[in-house]
């Protein structure tokens, strides 16, 4: 499982264009267009990623996640039980 590092302030995910959502508590960011929607969802309770690939090609979503990445945001953990 994805999760974002506890150490990260999640405001910095503002800067890869994920919005924070006062109703659920969640950064989010959706791509949609006729053949469905792509999405990322990061819990700010437990920063835990969940990546949603709802249409076959997606470019703008995975590029996010790979930035998340590439700037040392995210961390591999084990699934919780």
């Amino acid at each position: 499982m994805l999760k974002i590092k506890y150490s990260v302030d999640l405001k910095e995910l503002e800067k890869f264009g994920l919005k924070f959502n006062e109703q659920n508590g969640r950064y989010e960011y959706t791509e949609r267009n006729c053949d469905g929607e792509t999405y990322i969802l990061i819990n700010s309770w437990n920063n835990k990623i969940l990546f949603v690939q709802g249409k076959k090609y997606d470019d703008i979503c995975l590029t996010i996640l790979y930035d998340l990445i590439q700037a040392g945001l995210v961390e591999k953990v084990e699934e919780e039980r």
